[in-house]
């Protein structure tokens, strides 16, 4: 059937002039009787209440003013009393409280919204708001007519004022602006109830603390950069990190980062509040290399309490990445000098040059592990380092190609089937090798060629 609810606002107070507003809601249109159940007797407070239609909730709703002088409420003492709504038609029930209370309080209580206040005035938490709930000996709401709240901190107060009640709850706001921080402090109300007795409450004790930086930090995620433009580390990233007294966010009152060589600044940028975030520094300085050892200096410093300042060192230098070659050569023999295969005879030598035959008996693979060269092996970190290889073949016979390949290099193996010298792009080879695996495979099939020499041709990027 969908939502069908009723509330009620306010006490009535024996008595007195008084009312309750009861509200009644529901998503279908209903007429309803309006009860109360009095130690399971139904005392009625309205008939034939009928919902309309109100286009602001896209709901039926109904509202019944409940006044003490309803004879339902005759002999009825203090307490919070069922309330219920119900369909005239399907008996369906919506269920609710209706509180009675003869005017005179037994308790009250004064709460606040936060234990820890920061008095600074930047919009988080200098302000409290207190609310004063005031109840009856059978716990039912008390209505009571305007109190007022305080709070002290040495000369300073501040008060509030709690509007009349007839619900037993008010809430009003006490502004903390110029108040010292204090560890323990209370607020205090002061209310008259529905009866006309006059009382007071403390509410529990809170802190009112300084708004401040607790610490900043810096660093960088390189120590040097390089910023020629050649996609080498040419900016540094400047990650920061700030602490509160109130675990968010605050303004800073001066906050900024700096990036200075010497005495004479490269870099400044600007900071307007606490944050845990990064600069991108580029390196340049008035938009030029200059290098050096800069330092990096963050300040921040919240609207109370000391300044905080961090520092880190990058080293700006002008090398830029170049390519570079390394050319090695290798005889047929220092190339092709192992062998796998049944066959004993198919990877032969004559003098420094590889002879490599097959007929019909087995396939053959001759291979050579060669070094790297060091300055090679220091062109990883730079980048991809690619193989170019340059092999001289002569007396290249028979029915099969035989073909080249270099085990460690991201390209395919090239089929050798003609004379000559044969350069061959064999693709990068693979970071970290500090030897590569040349060789030759010959096919199963008859196969015959001889190399004289293998050249290996490495392109990388060096720094300097």
């Amino acid at each position: 059937m969908g939502e069908f609810s009723v509330v009620s606002a306010g006490v009535i107070i024996s008595g007195a002039s008084s009312s309750s507003k009861v509200t009644i809601t529901s998503a279908t249109p209903r007429t309803v009787d309006l009860e109360m159940d009095v130690n399971g007797s139904p005392h009625t407070l309205q008939t034939h209440v009928v919902l309309s239609w109100v286009a602001s909730i896209s709901k039926y709703q109904a509202g019944v003013l409940v006044q003490n002088i309803n004879s339902a409420f005759d002999g009825v003492g203090p307490g919070s009393y069922p309330l219920s709504a119900v369909d005239l038609r399907t008996s369906e029930e919506a269920l609710s409280t209706i509180a009675v209370s003869d005017g005179v309080h037994s308790s009250a209580t004064l709460t606040l919204d936060a234990t820890e206040y920061f008095p600074s005035v930047d919009g988080y938490r200098d302000v409290i708001a207190a609310t004063l709930s005031v109840l009856g000996a059978s716990n039912e709401a008390v209505p009571f007519s305007a109190g007022q709240a305080s709070i002290t901190v040495g000369a300073k107060t501040a008060r509030c004022t709690f509007a009349a009640s007839s619900s037993g709850v008010a809430t009003c706001n006490l502004n903390l602006k110029g108040f010292s921080p204090t560890d323990e402090v209370t607020v205090t109300a002061n209310f008259t109830d529905g009866a006309g007795n006059s009382d007071t409450v403390e509410s529990q004790i809170v802190a009112l603390l300084t708004t401040q930086i607790t610490s900043a930090s810096i660093s960088r995620d390189v120590p040097t950069v390089f910023p020629a433009s050649d996609g080498y580390i040419d900016t540094v990233q400047l990650p920061f990190t700030m602490e509160t007294s109130t675990g968010r966010s605050i303004p800073l009152t001066k906050g900024s980062i700096t990036v200075k060589l010497g005495t004479k600044v490269a870099q400044t940028w600007p900071l307007t509040k606490s944050a845990s975030s990064y600069k991108t520094w580029n390196g340049l300085n008035g938009g030029k290399i200059v290098p050096g050892s800069y330092t990096i200096v963050l300040v921040a410093q919240g609207a109370e309490g000391r300044s905080f300042t961090s520092t880190a060192v990058v080293v700006v230098s002008n090398k830029k990445l170049t390519t570079k070659t390394t050319t090695v050569s290798y005889t047929g023999k220092e190339a092709f000098r192992y062998y796998y295969s049944d066959d004993s005879t198919a990877c032969q030598y004559d003098g420094t040059s590889f002879y490599g035959y097959t007929y019909y008996i087995d396939s053959a693979i001759c291979y050579s592990y060669l070094a790297v060269p060091t300055a090679v092996q220091r062109g990883y970190a730079n980048g991809a380092v690619q193989v170019k290889a340059t092999l001289v073949v002569y007396d290249n016979v028979g029915d099969y190609c035989a073909s080249f390949g270099i085990d460690e290099a991201s390209g395919a193996d090239v089929d050798l089937c003609t004379n000559g010298t044969k350069v061959l792009n064999m693709g990068r080879i693979a970071s970290g090798s500090s030897t590569i695996q040349t060789y030759i495979y010959l096919p199963y099939s008859y196969t015959m060629l001889n190399v004289r020499s293998l050249t290996l041709t490495y392109t990388y990027k060096s720094l300097g």
